[in-house]
């Protein structure tokens, strides 16, 4: 039987937003790092923003009934799952306080959006892992970006963008 391979299509998208992998419309491996866990304290989020300014983290959302998928009984199953790569930038006071610093980190923030949607919406990036696994990803669509800014004014903050995804993976179980 085989399932849909989800652990490899998310190793995947990691390659192609902080490894810089793809053969088209490549993000530079320096300008996203991993390292963003979930359940970080506030304290922990910033030291991390002071060690390297720019993190990310890719992870699985909500599972939807793709709209092609007939029944459980097909031999190809086509999910729909919502993928969330979030980028949290750290803003430092200079940035709280004045407009133009602030917007220009906000403007960041729009390029990373603009950065994630050419490479992960580009086909020819998503079938295959950098070792050779199958994905099953075939198509990945752009959904939105929420950015929210996050900790106290006066000590170092966090501009953290959600970028939500809509992924198609394909996997066909055995039919027996």
């Amino acid at each position: 039987m085989s399932y849909a391979p989800f652990a490899y299509a998310l190793q995947r998208v990691r390659e192609l937003v902080q490894d810089g992998a793809g053969s088209i419309r490549a993000i530079t491996s320096t300008r996203f790092q991993g390292d963003l866990p979930e359940g970080l304290t506030a304290e922990e989020y910033t030291r991390r923003g002071i060690v390297s300014e720019i993190h990310t983290d890719s992870r699985w959302g909500v599972e939807k009934r793709h709209p092609s998928r007939l029944t459980i009984a097909c031999t190809t199953q086509i999910h729909l799952v919502e993928l969330t790569v979030t980028v949290a930038r750290t803003l430092a006071t200079p940035q709280q306080v004045s407009d133009t610093l602030r917007d220009a980190v906000v403007s960041l923030a729009a390029e990373d959006s603009g950065a994630l949607q050419q490479v992960l919406e580009w086909p020819q990036n998503l079938s295959t892992t950098s070792d050779g696994h199958d994905t099953g990803l075939k198509g990945l669509q752009y959904i939105d970006s929420t950015p929210q800014i996050i900790g106290n004014a006066g000590q170092a903050q966090q501009l953290r963008t959600v970028h939500r995804f809509d992924a198609t993976i394909v996997s066909n179980p055995a039919a027996s």
